[in-house]
């Protein structure tokens, strides 16, 4: 039974929804729980990087949640080969560009 990670790009967590629903209550609790288990019988392990406008929130967050990483650079962590997944919870006009260039990246 191998863990396998996967890298997430977590846009725009320090708000609201991103914070509680996404961050708190879904990635910190799958990683809480050991990771998801495959059919195969491996885990796959999530591996979050938060990314905002605010190095502080961002900071203060990963550290309350246990996750290592965290970037106020979006155009780096899209370049990064290890972080397959975009995710995005910023604001929702924004959201149709943020897309767009996590797609191009």
């Amino acid at each position: 039974m191998a863990e396998r990670r996967i890298g997430i790009i977590m846009n725009g967590v320090t708000g609201r929804m991103g914070t509680n629903q996404h961050l708190i209550r879904s990635i910190a609790a799958i990683r809480a729980d050991g990771g998801v288990r495959l059919a195969n019988g491996d885990r796959l392990m999530p591996d979050p990087i938060l990314v905002g406008r605010n190095r502080e929130k961002l900071e203060a967050l990963a550290r309350a949640n246990g996750v290592e990483r965290f970037s106020t650079d979006l155009d780096a962590c899209l370049r990064d080969p290890k972080d397959e997944v975009f995710f995005d919870a910023a604001t929702t006009q924004l959201r149709a560009g943020l897309l767009r260039k996590a797609i191009a990246a």
